[in-house]
């Protein structure tokens, strides 16, 4: 749908910002990261409200026209949502140039620091430490 739309594999926005690609969390970093984090919320909606069988991998029809994409009639409810909620995603990103590099989500870096429970548990590992220091020098 996205060659349709866009003229680009839909892979060339995989791991893009905070919300393109596996998972999503956090601010998206731009117009395109909130395009994706819509994507994923429509799926989220399917996900709660339909039992639809394998989300992410059922296949539905869809035909393109002059760089549009139609999502084929008289399907499930399942595939019909999954196509509206794929059209909305590239129709999305058709308003943003498509991007030459990838943005980085911020929060990947804050995955790399401490947190403050881990510091904590550093600290309590380090007493016994501090205190076999401070009986040696006493020696």
């Amino acid at each position: 749908m996205t060659e349709c739309k866009l003229g680009v594999p839909a892979t060339d926005y995989n791991d893009y910002g905070c919300y393109c690609g596996l998972g999503g969390s956090g601010t998206p970093v731009d117009g395109i990261d909130e395009c994706c984090m819509h994507h994923d919320n429509c799926y989220d909606k399917i996900d709660k409200s339909m039992t639809c069988p394998s989300l992410y991998t059922l296949p539905y029809l869809y035909s393109c026209s002059n760089h549009q994409p139609l999502c084929t009639e008289n399907q499930d409810t399942c595939k019909t949502a999954l196509c509206q909620c794929d059209k909305t995603l590239v129709e999305c990103w058709a308003k943003y140039d498509i991007p030459e590099d990838k943005a980085t989500c911020p929060s990947t870096f804050m995955k790399t620091k401490k947190s403050p429970v881990t510091k904590v548990g550093e600290y309590m590992l380090a007493i016994p430490m501090k205190i076999v220091k401070f009986f040696t020098k006493m020696l």
